[in-house]
């Protein structure tokens, strides 16, 4: 857990006193790059993996959890058939991913039949929590569901929900296919330490929801509009939506905060030429510093529904890279290319979000 006090801001100020002029300077560099002139190449390098089996013909949301070593990371996964899979390295032939056996070499179906989208984690992996768009083929259904990793039944037992949020009342009506797409999670210190700002333009306050479920704001994408909203997820099923402004673009496909470098990513598929946003809180509220193209030209033209960053104690220092990973809706494969490391290229913003070296104790 990150903490400040007014001491450490006041050394913090001292120390970075002389560097006011030279922050004027790359504030004018930020005015400039604000202007977005249109998007740039990836941070990094080309495709260096695509798994040669599919594990599902419609992988939608992922999300990648380091464990204690690399061999021991996961990539959790959500399709559209209410399947949850736990992707594992194969530490056998050294050779790529591959479904857990302990959790299911089919995955884990749930006994919800929703169109389920996005996947993220609170501030452990106890729990694990999905965005979905609709039931069957044809009926709205924005949610977001909670279930447990640590649940004790066989491999590819069934799941059941521990939770469910339905949050139809709090957003606009979509289309039964363009339901919320990506979801993650921010966790309190973040927003409080950058000076996040709710809609009603206050300061976001924590104490104001002491019925939360975890510390923090799950952000889900909307495809229909491609709006982002922030929730707080209460006891007892119910919600409150804290935030929401525009993606950019007019679909959004996932979400990715990534809570070593304070940037929250957004992806979209091959209705927004696969790019990327990158935001950071400016002002207290969410602002776009950055867009990326996809790492090479074909994947603009592919069905992307997922994406996930490797965290920064990942990275190869011989070769500053680590990975982001996207999945295709449309073959159910996983496909990772090279991202550069240090603060993901620092992409030129100043001043930096406050971040923590530690800010999650996964369990």
């Amino acid at each position: 857990m990150c903490s400040y006090s007014m001491n450490m801001i006041f050394l913090a100020a001292l120390v970075f006193l002389p560097t006011i002029f030279a922050e004027t300077l790359r504030g004018k560099e930020e005015e400039s790059r604000s202007l977005l002139p249109g998007p740039v190449a990836w941070p990094g390098g080309a495709v260096t993996y695509t798994n040669a089996a599919a594990f599902t013909p419609n992988f939608s949301g992922i999300k990648y959890v380091p464990g204690n070593q690399f061999m021991n990371d996961v990539i959790w996964g959500v399709d559209n058939d209410s399947v949850i899979w736990k992707l594992k390295w194969n530490i056998q032939n050294w050779g790529g991913w591959i479904a857990d056996p302990a959790w299911g070499i089919n995955g884990r179906p749930l006994n919800v039949a929703y169109d389920s989208e996005g996947i993220t984690f609170g501030s452990s992996t106890k729990y694990g929590y999905f965005s979905t768009e609709r039931i069957g083929a044809g009926v709205s259904r924005l949610s977001i569901l909670r279930f447990s990793t640590l649940n004790p039944a066989a491999p590819g037992a069934v799941l059941t929900p521990t939770n469910e949020w339905v949050l139809t009342a709090l957003l606009p009506v979509a289309d039964s296919n363009r339901g919320l797409e990506g979801l993650t999670f921010i966790p309190d210190y973040y927003l409080q330490a950058n000076g996040f700002k709710t809609n009603a333009n206050v300061l976001y306050n924590p104490a104001s929801y002491p019925n939360r479920v975890e510390s923090g704001i799950f952000f889900a994408g909307l495809e229909e509009n491609g709006n982002i909203y922030g929730f707080v997820l209460n006891n007892g099923n119910t919600a409150s939506l804290i935030s929401s402004f525009s993606s950019g673009e007019t679909r959004i496909t996932d979400l990715d905060f990534d809570p070593n470098t304070g940037y929250l990513w957004t992806s979209c598929d091959n209705q927004c030429a696969g790019r990327h946003r990158v935001f950071t809180i400016t002002n207290g509220v969410f602002t776009v510093k950055e867009i990326f193209n996809p790492p090479t030209a074909a994947m603009a033209a592919l069905n992307i529904e997922g994406f996930t960053i490797e965290p920064e104690s990942r990275c190869d220092i011989i070769t500053n890279r680590k990975y982001a990973y996207w999945s295709n809706d449309d073959n159910g494969q996983l496909i990772r290319a090279e991202i550069k490391c240090d603060e993901e290229a620092r992409l030129g913003i100043f001043p930096e979000p406050v971040v923590c070296s530690t800010p999650y104790n996964f369990l």
